[in-house]
């Protein structure tokens, strides 16, 4: 089950209307899985509704975008 990516866990847990066949996502080579699947209650969270994006431009360095947005150049890594 740890071989199994999370993007596949979430997959097989999704409602069929929301995913693009609108179908329960599972595909043969999960059927080794599929009880642990269906049981598994280890999901981290989505990504979150809201996100910044920043644009690198060249020449930028992650601690100083780091100390720009969060006052502290240890934050990038």
């Amino acid at each position: 089950m740890r071989d199994v990516s999370i993007f596949a866990r979430r997959r097989w847990k999704a409602a069929p209307g929301s995913l693009p066949e609108h179908q329960n996502y599972r595909p043969s080579t999960l059927s080794a899985v599929a009880d642990a699947l269906g049981s598994a209650t280890d999901l981290p969270p989505t990504v979150p509704a809201k996100f910044r994006i920043i644009v690198v431009k060249p020449g930028e360095q992650l601690d100083r975008i780091s100390l720009s947005l969060f006052g502290n150049i240890h934050m990038a890594n």
